[in-house]
Formats: C-alpha cells, structure tokens, sequence
C-alpha cells in the first residue's frame, strides 16, 4: 500500500496510499481506536506522508489524520517544531 504511480499526460505520478481507502478511516471519532490506528498504519507505508502532513500543518486542518498524526499530535508537533525554532 505505497504510494502509487498513475500515470497522467504520459508522466507517473505519486498517488496517496490512502487514496482507495475509507475516508472515514481518517476521520473517525476519537474514541473510534481501531480506525485510527488503521488510518495511521495507511499513512505509516505512504511515501506521501511527509508531503501530507507538510499541507496539512500548512493548511491548519484541525481534524482527522494527516501524514499519520492526529490532531493531538499535529498539536504537539507545531508547540515543539515552534519551541525549536526560537531555541535556535
């Protein structure tokens, strides 16, 4: 479950792992455990996932699982990556 390679106009592409999967997988209720981990272990094989989760803190999406972490996580992530960056 990689991230695939689509072709479009004669050039390959990367595709999503997550891509056929169900999205409500990535954005299930926080006590939906089973989901969560079987989105996170999509994103953990995607060779997106940096790309992900990249937009995703970009962008500031404050729900569901993106390049594996959830919003919890991509919470921690942003308050340590900024914490790091002004010890610097």
């Amino acid at each position: 479950m990689n991230a695939l390679l689509a072709v479009a106009d004669g050039r390959q592409q990367l595709r999503p792992a997550c891509e056929t999967a169900d999205p409500e997988l990535f954005f299930a209720h926080r006590l939906a455990t089973w989901e969560i981990d079987q989105a996170k272990a999509i994103c953990a094989v995607c060779s997106l996932k940096v790309t992900c989760l990249r937009d995703a803190l970009d962008r500031g999406e404050e729900y569901g699982i993106w390049g594996g972490l959830s919003e919890g996580e991509r919470r921690t992530f942003k308050r340590r990556t900024a914490l790091t960056q002004e010890a610097a």
